[in-house]
């Protein structure tokens, strides 16, 4: 699957909010195929005072095809009927995410792989992966490349979903390994 997110363009957390408080809505309703999403509570739950803000974003998430409208709202006592969007093609696909410093990439990830986690009860594996920092993935291999004895094995990394972090501190590590190369 890939999924980009152009976090420069519309760098706003109230789109990842939404979207996955209705993730979190369809698993509590037994990942059903359409389901009613009520606006006042929804607006609650997720922090969104202004109503003009919530439908804006609402109406950007179904442009951007994650969700599916299946049936408006007529008034205020009914709720929208949405779907979430299956991709049912190449799920072998990466996942690209990237943005701003803070605007909660790393927190997204390990939403998707609890949510992956809890899946994996019902026996679907498409959401789940194994995770490692990029440090730590470099610092392995780098000792890897010095000691013979090393277990390393990049094929185990290419077997299956793999997340690799990039928090700030990791970066020192590439610039640590890079000056060792050097000397």
């Amino acid at each position: 699957m890939i999924l980009v997110l152009k976090t420069q363009i519309k760098s706003n957390p109230r789109y990842t909010t939404l979207y996955l408080y209705i993730a979190d809505h369809c698993n509590r309703l037994g990942w059903k195929e359409k389901f009613g999403l009520p606006t006042t509570s929804t607006m609650e739950a997720i922090g969104i005072g202004n109503y003009n803000t919530y439908k804006k974003t609402l109406n950007d998430l179904i442009a951007w095809e994650f969700i599916e409208l299946i049936t408006k709202s007529k008034n205020q006592y009914t709720s929208n009927v949405i779907a979430l969007v299956k991709n049912t093609k190449a799920k072998n696909k990466g996942l690209l995410l990237y943005g701003d410093l803070g605007v909660g990439k790393t927190v997204l990830f390990d939403i998707i792989r609890n949510i992956g986690r809890d899946l994996l009860k019902t026996g679907s594996t498409d959401f789940w992966f194994s995770q490692i920092s990029t440090g730590s993935f470099i610092d392995e291999y780098m000792n890897s490349t010095n000691d013979r004895s090393s277990t390393f094995n990049l094929k185990k990394y290419q077997r299956s979903k793999l997340y690799i972090g990039d928090r700030l501190p990791e970066m020192f590590n590439i610039i640590k390994w890079e000056g060792r190369e050097q000397s």
